[in-house]
């Protein structure tokens, strides 16, 4: 109940606008992988993590076997995290935590996976913050953590140097780079910011937080040939993701609509691979003139079973194909840990569900998962 009372309050706040910045994704559909992290370093994956004490455990060849594999089943887009855990992040550990900026050697790691995408011909969806992380600090676990998110998401002058100090020179990279993006999301999941209670006014404060950060990012990825051109000509298609349950409702009542963002993102999990609502959510991707993708999917159940996975698989992508997504992304290429979502398995070889994607990729032949599947030349250990 009161996360509908939270939606008619902010229905009834704001003036839903369509206007978006003209930044497009591909027009055929087309499908990937969400590799948010690499195996067991949530918080190092790419960089290291002074905050926690982590030093990078980035791993080239680890990051290329593992894009090796999604390009050989004919994904075209992988997505991964930037900041987890806020890694690659400077700050000041202070009373009152600051960015300082990104670590040393951030950028160069970064620029690594853009050139290892470049070679499997696969684009990068990045996504910069992740909402999850600020549900699960608290000011008694971890205090320094919980007040720089509290500054990141109201403290004007923190929200400022979060965009100038870090944002900006990654967002210089990937201009640098625009042949290996596919698109940026601002913060994954900012429900979970919102349960959590860094919003003061909810959905008011979260839609003018992702306003504010488009508006940054849109600015700062202006188009080269166009110098005179408003802000928001950008060559960068920009989102802001919706999940935690409500998504498809989120979507549909308008809560990412007018925010300048150039598409939507649905996260949803079910062992049927279906959901309800899916018409009325097409109609209103369909009023605001913007594309959607189905960014997050997978099966619900905690439970290693290849048919569940080929179940959800199948239908999320049949739904997805054939209604009004242009594109569709696995829930996880390679999970160690939560071995249910995994397409990849420890000894280098595919399930089922991995011959189901290919098979709906480019020069795809139909499916048919092989009794003894090979692994990867290079195939990583997931241990």
């Amino acid at each position: 109940m009161k996360t509908v009372l939270r939606w008619a309050v902010a229905l009834c706040t704001f003036l839903v606008s369509t206007m978006t910045s003209g930044a497009t994704l591909p027009k055929s559909f087309t499908l990937g992988y969400n590799e948010a992290w690499i195996g067991n370093n949530y918080g190092n994956w790419l960089a290291s993590n002074p905050l926690f004490g982590e030093s990078s455990a980035f791993s080239s060849s680890l990051v290329s076997a593992l894009l090796s594999g999604m390009a050989q089943g004919n994904a075209e887009i992988v997505r991964i995290f930037l900041f987890p855990a806020v890694q690659g992040i400077s700050i000041n550990s202070a009373s009152t935590p600051e960015t300082q900026g990104l670590t040393s050697e951030f950028l160069s790691n970064l620029g690594t996976v853009f050139q290892i995408a470049r070679s499997y011909k696969l684009k990068l969806y990045i996504t910069a913050l992740n909402a999850n992380d600020m549900s699960v600090v608290t000011p008694i676990n971890n205090p320094t953590l919980h007040t720089y998110y509290q500054n990141l998401i109201s403290n004007g002058a923190e929200t400022s140097a979060y965009e100038t100090l870090v944002l900006a020179p990654i967002l210089e990279l990937m201009s640098a780079n625009r042949d290996v993006i596919y698109a940026f999301d601002l913060i994954d999941e900012i429900e979970a910011a919102i349960n959590a209670g860094y919003f003061s006014n909810s959905w008011t404060g979260a839609r003018a937080w992702i306003q504010n950060i488009t508006t940054f990012v849109k600015s700062s990825t202006r188009l080269p040939t166009f110098p005179r051109a408003p802000a928001t000509t950008s060559w960068l298609p920009v989102t802001s993701t919706a999940g935690l349950g409500y998504a498809v409702q989120e979507i549909t009542l308008g809560l990412f609509s007018g925010l300048g963002l150039d598409f939507y993102d649905l996260h949803f999990y079910a062992d049927s691979g279906q959901y309800s609502g899916q018409s009325a959510l097409c109609d209103k991707v369909s009023a605001d003139k913007v594309s959607i993708v189905l960014g997050e999917y997978g099966q619900q159940s905690q439970t290693y079973s290849d048919s569940i996975q080929l179940g959800a698989t199948t239908n999320f992508l049949e739904g997805a194909r054939t209604s009004c997504f242009s594109a569709a992304l696995a829930w996880k290429y390679e999970d160690p840990n939560q071995t249910w979502f995994t397409y990849l398995k420890p000894d280098g070889t595919f399930r089922p569900a991995y011959y189901f994607i290919q098979s709906y990729g480019p020069f795809a032949q139909p499916f048919s998962a092989p009794r003894g599947a090979q692994p990867l030349a290079s195939g990583p250990s997931m241990n």
